[in-house]
């Protein structure tokens, strides 16, 4: 496919998959930092913030730019952590 049939493409696509982004991710990062939190709620580790658009994840390794190599970041990071949640395999360096 030739790079301006896959612009043409996208630019037809991109709100669409925009606003999926948008609907989903949310809903991800709650999962992801449910399951991260001490407590069943989203919580910051040091503050006690609740609010989800405030909290981030931290790699307490400092392995970050490595799980973003591996795992990519935003929607795809949160998409595998979840996966990895579900199997029972979610990794506990975060």
């Amino acid at each position: 496919m030739s790079k301006e049939k896959n612009k043409r493409q996208w630019d037809s696509q991109k709100d669409k998959v925009n606003a999926r982004r948008r609907d989903i991710l949310p809903e991800l990062k709650y999962y992801v930092f449910a399951h991260y939190s001490r407590k069943e709620v989203p919580i910051c580790a040091w503050c006690d913030v609740v609010d989800i658009d405030m909290l981030c994840l931290d790699h307490i390794k400092d392995n970050g730019k490595e799980d973003r190599e591996l795992r990519g970041h935003s929607l795809r990071l949160y998409k595998a952590l979840v996966e990895d949640i579900a199997l029972g395999q979610a990794p506990d360096d975060y």
